[in-house]
């Protein structure tokens, strides 16, 4: 009886020691996960006042935007980031050796900060080869893996500055206009269509001028030819126009969206990717 009475207060002690020990153990986890809350609140709104205020008399900070995001998209559109390939969820961040991969019905829409659009179109797969810009250098190239790409772009100011667009073995170039690449790799087929300004293209190392108003279309044989526009070409450029401007009229707003995205992401990684402390110190062992 004696040795019952003692194994039990025994086991009633062991007990009560260790769910005071978890009960320790969750206070300090909280109190852990509020502080590092707090601190990283507290960075963010600091970061935000800075912005809004742009700091003793600076300019508002810009350095956590990207240069290029994806603005929009319509119908199944997919990033590739590192090789990890993930439904978009715009806006959101891109960054050169990325891929936009679109589905039969996709469409993506890529925004440069600074100004100009791209539209990736339908059963495309674009790679952002190239994305050098900073507020001296403008140096952009993408890559169509398949399919076609829009793009408006503000001219560009330095010489130095470049936009390329490579697909099938032909580069096309400008420096500020509004054009599409369309690459049919099953046919082998090339086509560069100019609605304003000009495209340089390099062919076999032969540098071709492709006006407005004009396409060039080079297939199997790497010969280059100059036909007009058609009037469904004219029409898709409209109606790609007509997304352009909607997109900058909403550009403020798709800007702050990102910027809150881009400020959540950092929050989460000050407060670390550790899970909950609190039901970490639930699972106490006896």
């Amino acid at each position: 009886m004696v040795k019952r009475l003692a194994f039990g207060f025994f086991l009633f002690s062991f007990l009560t020691a260790g769910f005071f020990l978890a009960s320790q153990q969750m206070v300090q986890a909280a109190d852990s996960k509020d502080k590092k809350a707090q601190t990283a609140k507290e960075k963010v709104d600091s970061d935000e006042a800075l912005e809004e205020e742009g700091g003793d008399g600076a300019e508002p900070k810009k350095a956590d935007l990207p240069p290029l995001y994806l603005a929009e998209v319509k119908g199944e559109v997919f990033v590739v980031h590192k090789g990890d390939k993930k439904k978009a969820d715009p806006p959101q961040k891109v960054e050169a050796d990325d891929r936009i991969v679109t589905g039969k019905d996709g469409k993506a829409y890529l925004q440069f900060q600074e100004g100009g659009t791209m539209e990736v179109g339908p059963q495309s797969d674009v790679k952002i080869s190239k994305l050098d810009i900073t507020p001296k250098t403008f140096k952009a190239r993408f890559l169509i893996a398949v399919g076609k790409m829009k793009t408006v772009l503000k001219k560009l100011k330095k010489t130095s500055s470049s936009f390329e667009i490579e697909a099938g073995g032909v580069v096309s170039g400008v420096r500020g206009t509004t054009f599409e690449v369309d690459y049919d790799k099953a046919k082998n087929e090339v086509a560069t269509k100019t609605y304003e300004g000009s495209v340089f293209t390099k062919v076999g190392g032969k540098e071709k001028i492709v006006e407005k108003g004009f396409a060039q279309v080079v297939g199997k044989g790497g010969v280059p030819v100059l036909s007009a526009l058609t009037g469904s070409d004219v029409s898709d450029f409209v109606e790609f126009l007509d997304a352009s401007n909607d997109l900058e009229k909403q550009k403020e707003i798709i800007i702050k969206h990102l910027q809150k995205k881009l400020i959540d992401d950092i929050t989460k990684k000050a407060l670390g990717d550790h899970g909950d402390p609190v039901q970490k110190a639930l699972q106490f062992h006896f």
